[in-house]
């Protein structure tokens, strides 16, 4: 009949009804239930109905072809799930050719050539919202499709029986050794598999009875049917018809879930190893690191990189020497292995970091700029005013590094008072050297280790200041300034100077090793320089390894400048009074004043200091004059000179009566108002901010002083350098004897006592009779201007000119 055959015994007839069926199979021996709402298979069904006349939804010995269709790469494959649900995986295929006249070439094309031949057990009809038929099927057996003969209404084809018949008895291979070998062999593996198996107790006991109970040349069908959720497996076995190949590649199929349950129980064993109790919680992590281990690739060579993949890449990306590249790659391979609660977790990753953060081999870039000589001597010009012997000596230094790149230079150090520029001439070195600058500040460094680092068995240990400098700086060759070496101690933890004789020392410092890291750094190629201001405090031994080089003090000249082309620009500006417009004007007569009466010092300094004071009052003048227009509603305008009134209302706080809503006791000197509109500092405001002078800056100057008797100008010594010391004889009559007022030394005492003797052998010439001498305290030893005062005292007293 067409569409469906009723079949006595256990042979198919010649033609069968097809139900083409999408990304699933049914097995012989499987059942499958199925949801039907296309046009084709409505139609087969009430053909098969039809047929029977029978209306109780119950039919037996009712036979159908189902046929799985060519699968489409596309469409996702869940076919466990659907053969235990109700989804709609007939393949109505509404756009195929057969709605215009039926193309059985076509339709052939898309269909597989093995199928099952099935036992309808159940149907069931519903007609809303759609008409649909859920039919209960049971594989029988195997059949082969060999061409079709309708495709209209639903399709039909000529079809040959493949092997027996379910429950079918007498089939002669069920008595076949080998089947019944490979049959046994099957039955262990699968129940060993079922026992492993994280299955619900249930299910695995159905299993095991179908085991123990199904035919063996079924039983490869109804494990599969059962357990293999692939599409491909499936289809593979479908297409096998022989039964002991059937049973081999079902056993395969076992023997591939085995090997995936044991290297899934290795990485289970290894990690459970790997951890203790208190450590469960990390279990994920060491199973993801175990898995990687297990397809080769804790190296980096595939899967996502994490932060220890990265610190690995950072090191070779570093190129450090080969010993420290073998040591930093087994510290990280013992960092794989801690968890991150581990005791040396911390400290291990800190030194790797520190070791991949290093410039083993980056040097400064090879195309930087090259500064000209004549260029680099405007740079120090520009920069530096005055100090030509200093620059004069950096540009030999400069010279030479140009026409011997590799050669050892000289190590510099800048001694001075301060404030006169030693760091900035660093700088400038740098700048024209086109290299990283790093300023590592050593006073009051007590410490060896601040020079050679911690050692790594200290908790919170870490790298020296010196390659803490080279891991800042980013090139093994920078500018490195030893600011202040001069202020170093020593005390029980070591002597840092006597560290610092391997780092300046050319012959040594190619294998710098600093505790922290424990491994030799090669500091050849970095340009000390270093900075002092007594060079006498620096021990002998690190003295002789550099070169002293002399900053000496500005001349009050040199101070007018550098204010004037410097420090007034910079206080300006850091004041805000030279941004977004100017808001006062200092005059180089008022710097002059300041320099003259307000400082007395060998660096500038001071005077930026008493530059800041006048500009921090100009600044309250200005912040109030602005508070002012804000209050009256704002205009723009000049008005800089202008005093502003104090605001009224509720939210003003009015001060004391006297003050006049004047905030700063200056303010009221800025009165004085340039042509530009702009406040202008005079006389009147820096002796209301910075006081009365502190300083006769004419007495200073001896061509201008007139000549006292009895009053010598010395020379004294201090530790910036030098001042003028006055020393006063007082004549009185007397017996002859020396009087000495002031704090003295015993150096001062002795030499004013020297030349007492020698003003005693000329008595008869100057007719003295008693002398009382005045020194300020802290006044230098020289015994030529105590015998000159007493000298100039008595030929005072005699009538005489001064000698």
């Amino acid at each position: 009949m067409s569409g469906a055959e009723h079949v006595a015994d256990q042979t198919l007839p010649s033609t069968l009804s097809i139900l083409p069926l999408k990304n699933r199979i049914l097995l012989p021996s499987s059942a499958m239930k199925l949801l039907l709402t296309s046009p084709r298979s409505v139609a087969l069904v009430d053909a098969i109905l039809s047929s029977t006349s029978a209306g109780s939804g119950h039919h037996h010995s009712l036979y159908v072809g189902v046929v799985p269709t060519r699968r489409d790469p596309r469409a996702n494959s869940n076919a466990f799930a659907a053969a235990n649900g109700m989804l709609d995986d007939t393949d109505d295929n509404e756009d195929a050719p057969h709605h215009a006249g039926g193309d059985q070439e076509d339709e052939r094309a898309r269909l597989h050539d093995v199928g099952t031949a099935a036992r309808i057990i159940q149907i069931s009809r519903k007609d809303s919202p759609v008409r649909s038929y859920t039919l209960l099927l049971e594989g029988r057996c195997r059949f082969g499709l060999d061409k079709l003969t309708a495709v209209h209404p639903f399709i039909v084809g000529e079809v040959r029986q493949l092997d027996a018949a379910g429950g079918s008895q007498g089939d002669p291979e069920q008595d076949d050794p080998d089947l019944a070998a490979v049959a046994a062999s099957f039955k262990d593996r699968a129940r060993e598999l079922v026992d492993r198996l994280e299955r619900r107790k249930g299910h695995a006991r159905r299993l095991k009875s179908m085991l123990e109970s199904a035919p063996a040349h079924r039983l490869a069908d109804l494990f599969v049917a059962a357990f293999e959720d692939s599409f491909d497996a499936r289809l593979e076995l479908l297409s096998t018809t022989c039964p002991k190949e059937r049973m081999r590649r079902a056993l395969s199929l076992v023997e591939a879930h085995l090997g995936q349950l044991d290297v899934t129980t290795d990485i289970a064993k290894r990690v459970e190893g790997r951890l203790s109790k208190t450590q469960r919680e990390y279990l994920l992590r060491q199973q993801m690191q175990a898995i990687r281990e297990e397809l080769g690739e804790t190296d980096g060579a595939g899967g996502e990189e994490d932060d220890l993949d990265q610190l690995q890449r950072r090191l070779h990306d570093a190129a450090p020497p080969d010993e420290v590249l073998k040591q930093a790659t087994q510290e990280l391979r013992k960092l794989r292995k801690m968890t991150e609660q581990a005791p040396a977790y911390g400290s291990t990753r800190s030194w790797i970091e520190c070791v991949a953060s290093l410039p083993w081999s980056k040097e400064a870039a090879a195309d930087a700029h090259e500064v000209a000589m004549v260029e680099a001597r405007a740079v120090l010009d520009e920069e530096h005013y005055g100090l030509d012997k200093v620059k004069d000596r950096i540009v030999e230094y400069l010279a030479v590094r140009r026409l011997r790149p590799e050669a050892r230079p000289p190590i510099l150090c800048f001694t001075g008072p301060p404030g006169v520029g030693k760091t900035t001439l660093a700088r400038s070195i740098a700048k024209v050297l086109s290299r990283p600058f790093q300023r590592i500040s050593l006073g009051g460094v007590r410490d060896e280790a601040d020079i050679r680092g911690h050692r790594r068995t200290y908790i919170a240990s870490m790298p020296g200041r010196l390659i803490a400098g080279l891991r800042r700086c980013g090139v093994k060759d920078p500018v490195l300034l030893l600011d202040e070496l001069d202020k170093m101690g020593a005390d029980s933890r070591g002597d840092p100077a006597a560290a610092m004789l391997e780092v300046l020392d050319p012959e040594q410092n190619h294998a710098f090793t600093d505790h922290y890291l424990g491994v030799p750094f090669d500091l050849s190629r970095v340009t000390f320089l270093a900075t002092a201001n007594d060079p006498r405090t620096i021990p002998g031994p690190l003295r002789d390894r550099m070169e002293m080089i002399d900053v000496p003090g500005y001349t009050s000249e040199e101070k007018h400048h550098i204010a004037m082309t410097h420090v007034v620009p910079r206080v300006l500006d850091e004041h805000g009074l030279l941004r977004p417009k100017p808001r006062l004007t200092i005059p180089r007569e008022a710097v002059e004043v300041v320099v003259r009466s307000y400082t007395r010092e060998a660096g500038v300094r001071g005077l930026q200091r008493c530059l800041a004071s006048l500009c921090r009052a100009a600044a309250v003048h200005a912040a109030q004059a602005s508070d002012h227009k804000a209050v009256e509603g704002g205009g723009g305008g000049g008005g800089g000179g202008v005093l502003a009134s104090p605001p009224e209302g509720p939210g003003f706080r009015r001060g004391c009566a006297g003050s006049a809503g004047i905030l700063h006791p200056a303010a009221a000197a800025l009165s004085h108002i340039g042509p530009d509109g702009v406040p202008v500092v005079t006389r009147e405001l820096i002796d209301k901010v910075l006081g009365p002078p502190r300083y006769d800056g004419a007495s200073d100057d001896l061509r201008s002083s007139g000549l006292v008797p009895g009053v010598v100008a010395g020379l004294s010594w201090t530790a910036v350098g030098g001042d003028i010391m006055y020393i006063e004889a007082a004549v009185m009559p007397g017996a002859g004897s020396l009087q000495l007022t002031g704090q003295l030394g015993d150096v001062i005492k002795e030499s004013a006592h020297i030349a007492m003797s020698w003003v005693q052998s000329h008595v008869a010439a100057l007719g003295l009779t008693g002398d009382s001498m005045p020194f300020p305290e802290g006044g230098g030893g020289g015994g030529g201007g105590i015998g000159g005062s007493g000298g100039s005292g008595g030929r005072r007293r005699g009538g005489g000119s001064p000698p």
